[in-house]
């Protein structure tokens, strides 16, 4: 999907992550060599070159932007394994670790 096709919620999203450079769009500095690969519980995978991801635990989403691909809105679970240049982002952390905010306020 397009920026124009991003739901509002995610608009917002991103936003806030380029709020340190002062927009709200991306452009295509915004992507360094980065590559993004998706595992799905039932063994599905996707990967994406050229992108970043924004994780979203409070919609159970997490968002892939790329720079040749477009935009991808994925759901966000346990089983879901997201790996960046190789590594593995800890999704059940973020996911608790922003339950356990949440439950504070």
């Amino acid at each position: 999907m397009k920026y124009e096709d991003l739901p509002k919620r995610w608009k917002e999203k991103l936003k806030v992550y380029l709020k340190t450079k002062k927009r709200d769009t991306l452009r295509a500095d915004d992507f360094d060599d980065s590559s993004v690969k998706v595992k799905f519980d039932d063994g599905s995978i996707c990967e994406f070159n050229y992108a970043f991801v924004i994780p979203a635990p409070e919609f159970d989403e997490v968002g892939i932007f790329t720079e040749h691909c477009g935009y991808h809105l994925m759901w966000f679970n346990q089983y879901t394994a997201i790996y960046v240049n190789g590594k593995r982002l800890p999704t059940q952390k973020i996911k608790s670790e922003y339950e356990a905010l949440i439950k504070k306020k």
